[in-house]
């Protein structure tokens, strides 16, 4: 009888201590049930001289430009830590693979460059993302257009030597275009084989308390530009450069152009 009774206890015994096991073993399998998410991601670089894009549109492959990847704004600001990094092949692109344990990827920031063209004019709000990301929707290519880094011309407009404020300043992209004050818009289809940049409302400034209109995302080119201010225009003075921008994002060039 007694042996009976411990054979009984015994038995339970090993059925609670087998009941951890249990959920350990449960707990596991449930682990490896799941399963990371590989999302395949294929950067394309291209030639623009606008820094617009569209995978629709013809373009130039880019081979051998850089890519980086960031997994953060402050890292894409500094170009530190990149997450992956690769060179573009023939066809301009740079495919690298990132996992997840399901939901949505996180965000990422990329820039691309070659030589003296970057993927900055691709990224109109300065935050890096193209779109841009990576992010939520499965997208496995991107086009990256690559451009110069933008110049900038700063006009300071001024009325018997004293500086104008408000008044507006229109670029032009040629002189015929001054002559006529063509106003482009965004689906001017000529824009962009003109050679301007991301679109109309570049060319475009009012001058500030000190008269000075500035233009930060420029071709190393030559502007015509008109200048008014009430019933007052440069028509009779300055209205063109008569050298093209210096092409260096660090210099900023400056002209005085007078109203009467």
């Amino acid at each position: 009888m007694k042996n009976l009774k411990f054979q009984i206890r015994f038995l339970k015994g090993l059925v609670w201590l087998s009941i951890p096991l249990l959920v350990v073993s449960f707990s596991s399998c449930e682990k490896e049930d799941v399963k990371k998410d590989v999302w395949k991601r294929t950067i394309r670089t291209q030639k623009s001289n606008t820094g617009m894009s569209s995978l629709s549109d013809p373009y130039t492959a880019i081979e051998g430009a850089t890519v980086y990847i960031y997994g953060s704004e402050s890292n894409y600001l500094m170009k530190t830590n990149p997450i992956h990094q690769g060179t573009t092949d023939a066809n301009g692109n740079f495919t690298f693979e990132e996992e997840y344990n399901g939901g949505n990827p996180p965000k990422v920031w990329i820039w691309a460059e070659k030589s003296s063209l970057n993927s900055l004019r691709y990224d109109e709000e300065g935050d890096g993302y193209l779109n841009r990301i990576l992010g939520n929707d499965r997208v496995n290519l991107i086009s990256v257009p690559l451009a110069p880094t933008p110049v900038r011309l700063q006009l300071n407009i001024i009325d018997n030597g004293a500086p104008v404020e408000n008044a507006q300043v229109q670029l032009y992209l040629s002189e015929s275009d001054y002559l006529a004050n063509r106003i482009y818009s965004d689906t001017d289809p000529e824009f962009d084989s003109i050679g301007g940049y991301g679109g109309p409302n570049y060319l475009i400034d009012e001058t500030n308390v000190n008269g000075e209109a500035l233009f930060w995302a420029l071709e190393p080119r030559k502007y015509w530009f008109r200048v008014t201010y009430q019933s007052k225009s440069n028509n009779t003075t300055t209205y063109y450069l008569d050298t093209p921008l210096a092409d260096d994002p660090n210099i900023t060039t400056v002209r005085s152009v007078a109203i009467q």
